[in-house]
């Protein structure tokens, strides 16, 4: 056990990898008294959790909470019995659960879909019974891919971003399987409701093409998403070729990861949070137009990139031409609008610190 002191912070680290984190908070800090989990810790999401929580920001002064992260080692939902027995998640009345975790293969998950359903439905369905049972809130992220078909259309003929309202319509197995998981975590909250039994319900968060950027590395993360994979070719192959006909909105981790942190400010507070959101950083792109201001962001030049259409690239999955995500509900719960995903890039492409704010370092390559 390593136990590191840094103010009136302590950090204690536990076997088999998992952390606590023991923070002095108040209640006027950013996330007050509780115990909080967060499943997937180790990934993009879950890294940008641990990033950005209060301990780091300079919010933090008196009282008392304790996050726990959890790798695939310590809480792998494909074992059947993730949440009984044994389980290495213990949760009580009060608790946040936060589940980063899933199966994110696209690709795979069309050779998989038994493991993928398994990681992305029926383990979400069994956490949600776990929360329900303990009295705790459970946030739960999902994705864009949950849509893929015709979207409506404005008086123009202009499509319209996905509201929380409209129908999903996945075409891919990973979309499937995201959304059978929303749909599992619903019911027993619905279950719950139709007894008469005012709740909160689980708080779904669906978000879109999720990036972390050079940081990756800092936080010890393994493959690459959009931004470092592009900088890792370009450095490669000096000219990039980049589907154009596929729309969305790019969406920061570490401004994802803020946001999750306001839900829980605000579930601590009493406030009654919609059951389902869309949260991505302003403005919609095509990933031709991602992959150019990557690569000028990062002294590139716009004729290092060419545009082609998805039939030149084909792959397992289909993946959504539209999967814009309207800001509305996001907005229209009192959060914290997202900035541009322009300007959240040009933050990511900055060399990222060796160390966090107050003093708390951070050893380059090594999972925190």
């Amino acid at each position: 056990m390593e136990t590191i002191v840094n103010g009136g912070n302590r950090f204690v680290r536990e076997p088999p990898g998992w952390i606590v984190w023991t923070l002095i908070l108040g209640s006027n800090s950013v996330v007050s008294q509780g115990h909080i989990h967060i499943l997937g810790a180790h990934g993009q999401l879950g890294c940008a959790l641990r990033a950005t929580h209060p301990v780091f920001s300079g919010s933090v002064s008196n009282g008392e909470t304790v996050v726990t992260s959890y790798s695939r080692a310590d809480c792998n939902l494909a074992d059947l019995h993730v949440f009984t027995g044994n389980s290495a998640l213990s949760v009580d009345s009060g608790d946040i659960v936060i589940n980063c975790a899933a199966y994110t293969a696209v690709d795979a998950a069309e050779h998989d879909d038994a493991m993928a359903y398994r990681i992305n439905a029926e383990a979400p369905g069994e956490l949600a019974v776990l929360c329900r049972q303990r009295g705790a809130h459970l946030i739960h992220i999902s994705t864009d891919y949950v849509f893929g078909g015709e979207p409506r259309r404005d008086e123009n003929g202009m499509p319209l971003p996905w509201g929380v309202s409209d129908p999903v319509s996945p075409q891919c197995v990973y979309g499937v399987s995201k959304a059978a998981g929303e749909d599992a975590i619903r019911k027993v909250w619905q279950d719950v409701q139709q007894e008469g039994k005012g709740t909160q319900p689980a708080v779904i968060v669906r978000t879109s093409w999720l990036f972390t950027g050079p940081q990756r590395s800092q936080w010890g993360i393994g493959g690459g998403d959009f931004v470092t994979t592009m900088r890792r070719l370009y450095r490669e192959k000096k000219h990039l070729t980049v589907v154009d006909d596929q729309y969305g909105c790019p969406t920061y981790s570490c401004d994802l990861a803020r946001g999750i942190w306001e839900i829980c400010h605000k579930l601590r507070q009493g406030v009654t949070i919609p059951g389902l959101l869309h949260a991505s950083n302003a403005g919609a792109t095509t990933w031709y137009e991602f992959a150019t201001a990557i690569i000028t962001g990062s002294g590139g030049s716009t004729m290092d990139v060419s545009p082609c259409r998805s039939s030149d690239f084909p792959t397992a999955a289909v993946r959504p031409a539209w999967s814009v995500l309207s800001p509305t509900s996001w907005n229209n719960a009192g959060l914290m609008p997202f900035r541009s995903w322009r300007e959240a890039l040009a933050e990511s492409l900055q060399e990222p610190p060796t160390h966090f704010p107050d003093g708390v370092s951070v050893r380059v390559n090594t999972p925190i």
